[in-house]
């Protein structure tokens, strides 16, 4: 069974900002791997493998920032969606997209 994100992080001892410094991180190790994927091809199996768990990393991260704030994650997700939506139709009106 999968554990929730308050069975390892204790809410009286993490804040968000301690959550935000680890999801930095872990997203800073995603572009690092990403990177190193394209510039040493021999290895890009290894670093794609890397990515996988590093990105998995930050899902967890990102979700329990989510949980300590007191958001629902449907709601962060479709606010998300509904963004990125208005900025590739402002791009497209505007021809560059």
């Amino acid at each position: 069974m999968a554990k929730l994100f308050y069975d390892i992080v204790d809410p009286e001892r993490d804040t968000p900002q301690d959550i935000l410094s680890v999801l930095t991180y872990e997203i800073g190790d995603m572009h690092k791997c990403l990177h190193r994927a394209m510039r040493y091809p021999q290895d890009k199996v290894g670093y794609m493998a890397e990515l996988k768990i590093t990105t998995a990393d930050a899902m967890t991260m990102l979700n329990g920032f989510i949980q300590l704030m007191g958001w629902k994650r449907l709601d962060i997700e479709n606010l998300g969606l509904e963004r990125v939506q208005e900025r590739l139709n402002h791009l497209t009106e505007k021809g560059v997209y």
